[in-house]
């Protein structure tokens, strides 16, 4: 009988303690413990699609190319071009990436308010704040937008684009363009003004489901008219343009 009653007791103790910890959960998962680390993972899927667009891209036969990734806040832009950076290294066994990331609020390899051209040797396996580093050159516009300033963004887009053309480019490095999400308005003229300048070889366009994370970019490319399909075929000279879903929506 002893043992009967201290086993009862011990079950009755663990299945308050489970009661316990399962209110304790249940509370941390409402409100914020102060000092607590709380550590969220969540596995990254590459969509089929997004996979096709790269392999189209890294089969390109023109040396360097120029690929402008575009798209809303919240579709992937950062996502992608850390695995198309990440894809060209490794196709160039060792070699270099140029990046040119236009995005002043939230960029890739630097402090915000910064346009920045970069060389990449090593791959980008982190969230932004991991891999920030120093900048083959950079423009300081002071704002995590161009709304205050539009001229200067572009500028600031046509001196980086120099440099690259003048410098990297002849030692073959190929080149990553990272866009602003602001695709609206005075945004998408940016944007097109941007895509006029570079007149790239590869256009990613992400687009969301939402009325606010679709937009057209239409002929802006002196390069165009488009060659749709993006994963289908050469581009034959023009500018081909893949227009996929973005990472979270992909089936």
């Amino acid at each position: 009988a002893g043992a009967s009653d201290a086993a009862t007791a011990a079950g009755g103790a663990g299945g308050a303690a489970r009661g316990a910890a399962a209110v304790v959960r249940k509370e941390t998962r409402k409100k914020r413990v102060p000092g607590a680390l709380v550590v969220l993972r969540r596995a990254l899927v590459v969509p089929p699609r997004w996979r096709s667009v790269v392999d189209a891209i890294l089969s390109d036969e023109a040396a360097p190319a120029t690929t402008l990734v575009c798209g809303a806040k919240g579709v992937g832009k950062s996502t992608f071009c850390r695995l198309l950076t990440n894809a060209l290294l490794s196709a160039a066994g060792g070699g270099a990436v140029a990046f040119l990331d236009m995005d002043l609020g939230q960029p890739e390899l630097s402090p915000p308010g910064l346009c920045c051209l970069h060389v990449v040797t090593t791959p980008l396996l982190g969230p932004a704040h991991t891999h920030m580093r120093r900048a083959e050159l950079a423009y300081s516009l002071g704002d995590v937008t161009p709304k205050g300033d539009p001229d200067d963004y572009v500028a600031a887009f046509e001196g980086l684009l120099r440099h690259y053309r003048a410098v990297l480019a002849p030692r073959g490095l190929p080149l990553v363009v990272n866009t602003q999400g602001w695709v609206r308005g005075i945004g998408l003229d940016l944007l097109r003004a941007c895509l006029a300048a570079s007149a790239p070889a590869h256009v990613v366009q992400l687009q969301g489901a939402s009325k606010q994370r679709l937009f057209e970019i239409g002929d802006a490319v002196p390069r165009a008219p488009w060659r749709l399909g993006g994963a289908e075929g050469a581009r034959g000279g023009r500018s081909m343009l893949h227009s996929v879903s973005a990472w979270n929506e992909e089936a």
